[in-house]
């Protein structure tokens, strides 16, 4: 038989293997919990949290495509890993001075690899504070057996966290899984190859777009009859944009096309994003200050998300199927049918026309029912030609092709891709320019008269073309 003392023994083991456990979990809890962590690498942000897994993997998750998942250690722990934004002047510098991709990604992975330590020693920190408030709060102990559990826990926490850390393979990452539409991974990877390869044309034209837009722009109160008459003549200066997706650099053209021609409020045709993604609204402060009141309407590209932080913001409203009064003139604008979904493409042909016909026939209605506008705003250029004849004036986008076209009236004007089609369109064949365009519009008489302004970084032109819009061009699509 076990004696009594033997019996008080075992029951103290079994009370402090109690308080162990208990002060362990709260510790576990604290970090899952309170331990996510802040980490910039060369102009990225991510957070970085660790959460209980049956599973040794590490989750990257990239809004909105989806998630890359590796088995990168040993435990039942997952560190997950969100890229919440891209610091767009940061980013940009960061090009500007980097010789190769190869060392960009190098520096990501040794800014990544310092600061992981500093997350580790967070998660320590946040678990021992944890342990400390169960026993302080749940065992009542005294300071000493305080003391004494805390180093146990310690122990225990450094053991669980080292355990991760120090078996951790970032070479897991070359065989890893891809979840939601990150399982296109193949075709991206091999995209990423080319953009990696072009890497030197990326940084060159970056550069040099930043670096000469002011300079082009300089001398343009000397070009021969820029100073428009209509101006003094009542007219409100608009600038038409579209499809910037993202590009910091399109944000850079703007401004220099509104501070040197006076323009006194923005329309923009939609596709301000690539992804409709949360990394990518650190672009909202910097249109925003431009500094003079705006309309946009969202673009197949763009999300719900996207378009209510840039609703939030000075200077811009967001054209969703109501009427805009803005600098004297009513502005109506129709958001695109994808800009409420995740997808940026039509499941097929047939799908597509019954979309935009159903979208054509009821920016109808609506203007039949409410009035003509002065500006019609619609992204995609086939809804736009259908609606041709609702406005004096109807602006739109998505095709990245400048061009201006007039009948009965009515003119319909794309102004191309203020953002060059994003990165993207610097590894287009057809060398894609930015491009916008400036209309002198007269309250209650309509659009007058309208300049086309494109650049190409590729080969340094520099376009300026005025068209008077009391002579009709061809529509193309007639």
């Amino acid at each position: 038989m076990i004696s009594q003392q033997n019996k008080l023994k075992l029951k103290r083991i079994l009370i402090a293997l109690v308080i162990l456990f208990t002060a362990v979990a709260g510790g576990i809890f604290s970090i899952w919990k309170f331990g996510g962590m802040s980490i910039q690498a060369q102009g990225l942000v991510f957070t970085a949290q660790i959460v209980p897994s049956q599973h040794g993997q590490t989750v990257l998750a990239i809004p909105p495509f989806g998630e890359v998942v590796a088995n990168t250690h040993r435990g039942p722990t997952e560190i997950r890993v969100n890229l919440e934004r891209i610091e767009t002047n940061g980013f940009t510098a960061t090009l500007g001075k980097m010789p190769s991709a190869e060392k960009y990604v190098s520096d990501v992975k040794n800014d990544f690899s310092m600061q992981i330590k500093l997350f580790y020693l967070r998660q320590f920190l946040v678990g021992v504070l944890g342990a400390l408030i169960v026993l302080v709060l749940i065992w009542r102990l005294r300071p000493l057996r305080i003391l004494k559990f805390s180093l146990a826990v310690g122990i225990v926490l450094a053991a669980f966290l080292a355990s991760s850390l120090y078996n951790y393979d970032y070479h897991a990452f070359s065989e890893p899984e891809f979840r939601g539409t990150m399982k296109m991974a193949p075709k991206v990877m091999e995209f990423v190859g080319d953009t990696l390869s072009d890497f030197e044309k990326l940084k060159g034209q970056t550069n040099v777009v930043v670096g000469n837009i002011k300079e082009l722009f300089a001398g343009v109160e000397d070009l021969a009859g820029l100073n428009h008459p209509d101006r003094q003549n009542g007219s409100v200066v608009v600038l038409l944009v579209s499809d910037l997706h993202t590009n910091p650099v399109g944000v850079e053209f703007m401004r220099t096309i509104v501070n040197r021609f006076g323009v006194d409020m923005l329309i923009n045709a939609g596709d301000l994003s690539d992804a409709g993604s949360m990394p990518e609204a650190t672009l909202i402060s910097e249109i925003e200050g431009l500094g003079i009141p705006q309309v946009l309407v969202s673009g197949n590209h763009d999300t719900l998300e996207i378009m209510e932080l840039f609703a939030e913001s000075t200077n811009i409203q967001v054209a969703d199927r109501e009427w805009l009064e803005v600098m004297g003139l009513s502005v109506f604008g129709w958001p695109d049918n994808l800009g409420d979904t995740q997808e940026v493409e039509y499941a097929d042909d047939a799908a597509k026309k019954a979309a935009l016909d159903k979208q054509a026939e009821d920016i109808r209605a609506a203007v039949t029912q409410q009035g003509m506008p002065d500006i019609l705003v619609v992204h995609n250029e086939s809804v736009a030609i259908k609606s041709a004849d609702l406005a004096p004036l109807v602006v739109t986008g998505h095709t990245h092709s400048a061009k201006l076209y007039s009948k009965d009236g009515h003119v319909v004007i794309n102004p191309g891709t203020v953002g060059a089609a994003g990165f993207r369109g610097l590894y287009s064949k057809s060398n894609v320019p930015y491009s916008a365009a400036i209309v002198y519009y007269k309250p209650g008489v309509g659009p007058i008269s309208c300049d086309m302004i494109q650049y190409n970084p590729e080969s340094r032109q520099f376009l300026l073309e005025r068209q008077v819009i009391a002579e009709p061009a061809e529509n193309p699509e007639q």
